[in-house]
């Protein structure tokens, strides 16, 4: 009886974990979305690229702040789904055995119940790997509209500096309106919205920033990418030019002869991105709306996997019958304050559940 209630406890112990690795993903994208859309509100429609939803959501995915947050959730749901099936297995095993030495009927049917308990458990788990499987899968697939995306991004940053010498850096774009006039160079507008950004007005913590993100082909986040933006550069990325050696050249002279700018583009780049003949600067005209035209109807299937909710409501089912069998349990053998405890917990999980949703 000590061995079946210790096995009981372990399995709610790494159940919670198993449910509070789904949560963290639901609310990270959860977050990403309410960051995005308070931007807009607050802000009046001027969103950086930086608080955008699909800036953060790529990110969060790829990794690239190295924090794998993405990687540690589904890591950690990975392990406790087979340690869950595990420990279901042992109480099965200590039934059988109980049943083998002293048969009840009451034993029976919870040998049966548990055994329906987790055939339920293994396909619905199994069908929340296959997701997280598939969105492993799709970091690879340069069809979907969040890798196209990332790529223009990259490619814009690149084309608008390729080098110390070779930049727009020193231009000044008119904004969206003409309500408001801008006569700073696109340096200066850097540094600014990246001290707001930033919370900071140390001018060599500014400066290691913009560096920073210029270096990793990732300054852009620091403006508005995004046409209906009153500081969105409309005249300049309508008809965008690039500076090379003091030269001005259009995108769209560059787009029937496109050899040598590609050339110096993959040069420039500083990630491998997969783009057909490595014909980067027809790429970049051909999927920029994905990039300028922020409120067009933006599908990414990275996104419809993490929406999916209906796994994750069935798998929150099984956890709270586990709860309330566990509980039953607890309330027959402890004392009271220790059942009001898990109560608590229970509700906080719930809770939960319910803003995530």
């Amino acid at each position: 009886m000590l061995l079946f209630a210790i096995i009981i406890l372990l399995i709610l112990i790494v159940f919670s974990l198993n449910i509070i690795s789904i949560i963290k993903i639901k609310w990270n994208n959860s977050f990403f979305k309410k960051k995005e859309n308070e931007c807009l509100i607050i802000n009046k429609n001027k969103i950086y690229e930086y608080d955008s939803y699909r800036y953060n959501l790529y990110n969060y995915i790829f990794n690239i702040d190295n924090e794998n947050k993405f990687e540690n959730s589904t890591y950690t749901y990975k392990n406790t789904y087979l340690g869950i099936i595990i420990l279901l297995i042992l109480v099965i095993s200590l039934l059988i055995y109980s049943l083998y030495y002293n048969y009840t009927t009451k034993n029976l049917i919870l040998l049966v119940c548990i055994l329906i308990y987790l055939s339920c458990y293994y396909y619905i788990g199994k069908l929340i790997l296959k997701d997280y499987d598939k969105i492993e899968l799709l970091k690879n697939d340069n069809t979907d509209n969040l890798i196209k995306y990332m790529n223009v991004y990259k490619i814009l940053n690149t084309l608008m500096y390729f080098n110390n010498l070779d930049n727009v850096m020193y231009e000044v774009f008119e904004y969206n309106t003409g309500n408001i006039k801008n006569t700073k160079i696109l340096d200066k507008i850097l540094e600014e919205n990246i001290a707001k950004i930033h919370y900071t007005s140390n001018e060599i913590e500014i400066e290691y920033i913009k560096s920073k993100a210029i270096s990793n082909k990732d300054y852009l986040k620091y403006i508005s990418l995004d046409s209906i933006s009153p500081f969105y550069f409309r005249e300049y990325f309508e008809n965008q030019y690039i500076i090379i050696s003091d030269k001005t050249y259009y995108i769209k002279d560059l787009l029937d002869n496109p050899s040598i700018i590609n050339e110096k583009i993959g040069k420039s780049l500083n990630t491998s991105i997969s783009i057909p003949n490595n014909n980067f600067i027809n790429y970049y005209d051909k999927n920029k709306s994905l990039l300028f035209n922020v409120n067009t109807n933006f599908k990414t299937e990275f996104e419809d996997i993490i929406n999916r909710n209906i796994y994750i409501i069935l798998i929150f089912i099984l956890y709270f019958i586990f709860l309330v069998i566990f509980c039953h349990i607890l309330y027959s053998s402890v004392n009271n304050i220790l059942y009001l405890l898990v109560i608590g917990i229970i509700i906080v999980l719930l809770y939960l559940f319910l803003m995530i949703i």
